[in-house]
């Protein structure tokens, strides 16, 4: 049978896609070049697949890591067993080294594992802090991606008191309202600390003084239950409304009250001398809300 020449072309160059469409489809075609690679690896004890790949990186073989990244191995690529990517992986181990060699390999910092949570957040959890500062500087990072209990990088780093990281954040955009699972916000935060630096810096950023939780909780309810005077005087200052109350309907003065809070008090009838609020004063200390999480924070 007689075809076109046109058609014969197609049907070649057709043939060719598929030819290397298959080679590459198999996981352990790493690149022309690796039948070296492959027994250079060998001897180090790994497979030229993305497997031995996983396994290099679990090792922190550095060595075996570059050979894989020099012969294309798809950096990007997750484990079978367990969904992470090399970088998710070795952040949650606090692998400095191999995570600063997958970056420079451009590994893709907004991967996300099976629970939907990226190398920072692992990093973030298991307390590696160089590893996360390290994530943290990469230019392409989400900055409003969430962790454990559906935080952000910015209340983690509230929570946990660092003015620098906060301000940093902050300036690259990060989102001052998000809310944790909890209805919480960073202000949320900042207030159950006593942080008055980093309560300017939210509020200076648009920070909602009157955000409320899933209890009806506000920052100033925070700072009074937990006895910051001066993070109250800060927020009262910068018009937090002192009369909202939360789904018990209490104010942040009776959370004062109720928990003997004396210096809070005078704060508020400082400010408002002729403030009476009627609250019960042998309740207990109630943290039922306001308790902060330990995990991911």
């Amino acid at each position: 049978m007689n075809l076109p020449r046109n058609f014969k072309s197609i049907l070649v160059s057709v043939l060719v896609v598929l030819c290397v469409y298959f080679l590459t489809k198999d996981s352990r075609f790493v690149s022309p070049t690796s039948g070296e690679t492959s027994k250079s690896l060998k001897l180090r004890g790994f497979e030229s697949d993305q497997q031995g790949f996983h396994a290099a990186v679990a090792a922190q073989d550095i060595p075996a890591l570059k050979a894989f990244i020099a012969a294309g191995i798809n950096v990007n690529a997750p484990n079978p067993s367990d969904g992470r990517t090399a970088l998710i992986s070795a952040s949650a181990h606090g692998d400095l080294a191999v995570v600063t060699a997958l970056l420079q390999a451009h590994a893709d910092v907004n991967a996300k594992d099976k629970t939907g949570h990226t190398a920072l957040f692992h990093a973030i959890e298991a307390r590696y802090d160089n590893v996360a500062e390290l994530l943290l500087s990469q230019p392409e990072l989400d900055l409003n991606a969430r962790g454990k209990n559906d935080i952000t990088a910015l209340i983690s780093y509230v929570w946990r008191d660092r003015e620098d990281i906060v301000a940093n954040l902050l300036a690259r955009g990060a989102d001052v309202s998000a809310q944790d699972m909890d209805g919480d916000t960073a202000l949320h935060g900042a207030a159950q600390t006593g942080n008055t630096e980093v309560i300017k810096q939210l509020i200076e950023r648009g920070a909602d003084l009157n955000a409320k939780n899933k209890a009806g909780g506000t920052p100033l309810m925070w700072a009074a239950v937990y006895g910051n005077a001066e993070a109250v005087q800060l927020l009262l200052a910068h018009h937090a409304n002192a009369s909202l109350k939360d789904t018990d309907g209490l104010t942040a003065l009776d959370w004062a009250r109720t928990n003997n809070r004396a210096q809070v008090i005078e704060v508020f009838f400082i400010r408002r001398p002729r403030n009476r609020i009627n609250a019960p004063r042998n309740r207990q200390l109630r943290f039922i809300y306001l308790q902060p999480r330990s995990v991911s924070r």
